[in-house]
């Protein structure tokens, strides 16, 4: 009898540890964050100066790229289904809470933005109020890693 409960006692417990990936989401919070290029990008310099404010409850972000004017950014909803899916987990994959963003195309140094979309960016670092990505919408959305491994244009951003 002893040797059932503890088979039962493991096999919850690793039921509970294989679940804990399950239905991850990261979501935006609001807040200020610094563009970080790709090191050797051909506006590197520029991207790294460029900052996003986001105001979530508002649905609101500024866009501020030096020596340029502000960029005042919509963030329109999106059904879930379009969200970004990626950042594998022990049993499944998250999914990265993604804005539809106005003006539409956007144009941020010597890259163009058609159909531009905010996401919350997962990673190893990340929390579930994640880093935001700005990217071209064109792409697909089912990654299997973060937003930028789709092969599209991407300007992730950190907390300032």
């Amino acid at each position: 009898m002893r040797s059932i409960r503890t088979n039962r006692g493991a096999l919850v417990g690793l039921l509970a540890f294989a679940l804990v990936g399950c239905g991850r989401q990261f979501g935006f919070q609001s807040g200020t964050y610094r563009g970080q290029a790709d090191p050797g990008s051909i506006d590197e310099a520029l991207l790294n100066g460029t900052v996003l404010v986001i105001d979530e409850p508002a649905r609101t972000a500024t866009l501020r790229v030096p020596s340029r004017a502000d960029v005042a950014l919509r963030l329109m909803d999106l059904p879930e289904s379009s969200w970004f899916r990626g950042c594998p987990t022990n049993a499944s994959t998250a999914v990265m809470e993604t804005y539809a963003l106005a003006p539409d195309p956007l144009q941020v140094g010597s890259r163009l933005f058609v159909a531009p979309l905010l996401t919350a960016e997962c990673g190893l670092d990340s929390n579930p109020a994640s880093n935001p990505v700005l990217v071209a919408g064109g792409g697909p959305r089912d990654s299997g890693g973060g937003a930028c491994s789709t092969g599209v244009d991407c300007l992730r951003f950190r907390p300032q």
